[in-house]
């Protein structure tokens, strides 16, 4: 009986983790013309978050986009593709 609990258990985590990873995935494919498809293009490009900002409500000038929303969006982004770096990596790099 205890065995079967068990098993019952480790399905249902095995669910919770593949309806996690699926909706980290969904934040890769926004539609485009979107100010979030125009924010995963610019973290591609590996600007950092002021510089995407600057873009956004240059192309959206009426939007409430805020640094924070893009934080957000870059958080989302790097739970599937480690190769967006952070932006505290990139204001370092660009110091120098």
């Amino acid at each position: 009986m205890a065995a079967k609990k068990k098993k019952a258990k480790a399905k249902k985590k095995a669910k919770t983790k593949a309806k996690k990873s699926t909706s980290a995935s969904k934040t890769l494919t926004r539609k485009e013309g979107t100010i979030g498809h125009l924010i995963i293009k610019l973290l591609e490009r590996k600007n950092t978050n002021e510089e995407i900002l600057e873009a956004v409500v240059k192309k959206f000038p009426n939007c409430t986009t805020t640094i924070a929303s893009v934080a957000w969006h870059r958080n989302k982004v790097r739970q599937t593709d480690k190769q967006i770096p952070t932006n505290r990596f990139l204001k370092s790099k660009k110091k120098k």
